[in-house]
C-alpha cells in the first residue's frame, strides 16, 4: 500500500478521510455503542496537531482490518478496522488542525450528506458539532475545489 503524498514540511493540518463501505456493517464505536452503517461512502473530518504523515499512514493500515497492531484510538479507527471499509481517498484540507470542523461542514452540506447520530469523531470538538463522521450523498463534486490537495487516491 502506497504512503499518503505530503510535502514533508506539512506536519499539522486538517484532513478528510473518503471511505467506502462496500457492504452494511455493524460498527462499535468505542463507548458510543454500536452503528449499523449502510454501504457508500462516508467522509471523517480529522486533525493532527503533528506528525500527519504518521497519522495518515496509520489509518491506511488499519483500513480494511489489515492490519491489526494498532490500538484502536479514534472513532474512525472502528470504522476503518472493519473489513468491509476502505479509505479511498485523503484530502488535506487545511494547515491549520483547528480547521477541522469547517471541513465536516463542508461535507455534511454537499448534497444528500448526513452526519450520523451521537457527535462520532467530534467528543472533543470545541465548536458543538454534530459529529465529524457524514455519510455521503452521492456527489463530492466542489468538495476537492476547497482542499489544498488530495494526499492519497486509491485510483
Amino acid at each position: 500500500m502506497p504512503d499518503v503524498n505530503v510535502q514533508e514540511d506539512i506536519q499539522r493540518g486538517a484532513y478528510l478521510l473518503v471511505i467506502r463501505l462496500s457492504r452494511t456493517a455493524l460498527v462499535r464505536f468505542g463507548a458510543k455503542g454500536l452503528h449499523r452503517l449502510e454501504p457508500g461512502y462516508y467522509a471523517y473530518a480529522g486533525r493532527a496537531s503533528r506528525s500527519l504523515p504518521g497519522r495518515l499512514n496509520r489509518y491506511l493500515a488499519i483500513a480494511g482490518g489489515t492490519d491489526r497492531s494498532f490500538k484502536l484510538r479514534w472513532h474512525v479507527d472502528y470504522l476503518l478496522a472493519h473489513r468491509y471499509a476502505s479509505i479511498t481517498s485523503i484530502w488535506l484540507a487545511d494547515t491549520n488542525p483547528d480547521g477541522e470542523c469547517a471541513v465536516a461542514r463542508r461535507a455534511a452540506n454537499l448534497v444528500g450528506s448526513t452526519t450520523l447520530p451521537g457527535r462520532i469523531g467530534a467528543s472533543d470538538c470545541k465548536e458543538g458539532c454534530p459529529g465529524h463522521l457524514v455519510r455521503l450523498g452521492r456527489d463530492l463534486a466542489g468538495f476537492g475545489e476547497s482542499c489544498l490537495f488530495m494526499a492519497y487516491t486509491l485510483d
